[in-house]
């Protein structure tokens, strides 16, 4: 079974462990956070189970959104549709053979004349939000290709600031490839993959992740008023 083997999660574990994380939770006064079941489980499952290390990982996770707000907040395509529309931020349809959730982020695509760099950060977090309501991602993860092709050594100096780089290493595991697709396809096959790197699927677009985005705008406007209370950490 893949929750076991993957999230060390034996069958009737998981409702117990939602339970007691959530009565945790309830004894943060000073924090507003959601406590729904989906939300829970994927806090649980990215930490195996863990009752105590999924309850840091809750608080970091609002944290974060409470030092950072700029970087943190949620992105509307209703209200920015200008940022998807530059198709430099996009997740593909379906999933990989390993059952993970492919995302991709090409930052030569941005104009930065035009949006600031910021939000895409703000599209990532957003997408991320969403994918945390899917369960079978919960277990199996997301993979995610950040393309540094076509910018200079300055553009990325200013793009991957020692900030970014700590919260990207915050919440994944890095494989450097280049421009080696054969490596690459050693994780991702061709066929799961765009003709960006040597896939055989269409271009990558933000069409699909700008639609699903729409589709859960008014989830994502309840959850605003979640977090940590002004001037409590």
């Amino acid at each position: 079974m893949a929750a076991e083997k993957q999230v060390n999660e034996r069958p009737g574990v998981l409702k117990e462990n939602i339970r007691a994380l959530r009565e945790l939770l309830k004894q943060e006064e000073n924090l507003n956070a959601r406590t729904d079941d989906l939300f829970l489980a994927a806090f649980l499952r990215g930490r195996k189970n863990d009752v105590e290390k999924a309850f840091r990982c809750v608080k970091n996770f609002y944290e974060f959104g409470y030092r950072y707000p700029d970087m943190y907040s949620i992105i509307y395509p209703s209200e920015n549709p200008e940022v998807f529309d530059q198709h430099h931020f996009g997740s593909l349809p379906g999933t990989d053979r390993k059952g993970r959730k492919i995302c991709a982020i090409i930052p030569s695509r941005l104009r930065p004349s035009e949006i600031p760099v910021i939000q895409s950060f703000m599209m990532g977090r957003t997408v991320l939000e969403l994918m945390l309501m899917d369960l079978r991602l919960q277990v199996m993860g997301t993979c995610v290709i950040f393309d540094m092709g076509g910018l200079s050594l300055v553009q990325q100096a200013r793009l991957i600031t020692p900030t970014v780089c700590w919260h990207l290493a915050m919440c994944v595991q890095i494989f450097l490839h280049g421009t080696n697709y054969k490596a690459l396809h050693e994780h991702i096959a061709p066929e799961e993959l765009p003709e960006e790197w040597g896939g055989t699927r269409k271009p990558l677009s933000g069409t699909l992740t700008k639609t699903l985005l729409l589709l859960n705008e008014d989830r994502f406007r309840e959850w605003t008023d979640k977090g940590y209370k002004d001037n409590t950490i």
